[in-house]
């Protein structure tokens, strides 16, 4: 996996695409997902009705990638922080930030309170940044999107 890729979350994921910016933010960065988000993501259920989010084209074209943890990876991950509470989405990415380096984007506090634990802040990616990175207007992010969010662990 190449180090200027940054994973990110189904919530990341989800977001993006509520926001209508999925597209623009792939433009500007090498986006990266581990196979529960692509599930997550199709799966979703919105305020009003079910909102399927379908990435294989995204991850066909080769604009997305998709990086699945060892097993070994998530054991050495598990071992360190075993009762994380975190879903697998978070716990496969952690995984392999934990092994590979890798940056990650999340909101979620749980998975930004293990980064801390484990010494992985320097991991963490905002949304602001991605956004910034893809020249889209961040002004209307919500604080949990931000790069002061890390403050808030």
């Amino acid at each position: 996996m190449p180090s200027s890729v940054t994973l990110v979350d189904a919530n990341v994921v989800i977001y993006a695409h509520e926001q209508g910016v999925f597209p623009a933010l792939l433009d500007g960065n090498q986006l990266a997902v581990c196979p529960q988000v692509v599930l997550e993501a199709i799966y979703f259920v919105g305020p009003t009705a079910r909102m399927a989010i379908t990435l294989t084209p995204f991850l066909n074209a080769g604009q997305l990638l998709l990086e699945e943890a060892t097993v070994a990876e998530v054991h050495t991950f598990t071992v360190q922080c075993p009762r994380s509470g975190l879903g697998m989405g978070e716990t496969e990415s952690l995984a392999i930030v934990l092994s590979r380096a890798a940056s990650f984007c999340t909101a979620d506090k749980r998975a930004m309170r293990v980064m801390h634990l484990l010494g992985m802040q320097g991991h963490w990616v905002s949304l602001e940044q991605l956004y910034t990175n893809s020249a889209l207007d961040g002004a209307q992010l919500e604080p949990q999107w931000r790069t002061a969010a890390w403050t808030l662990t």
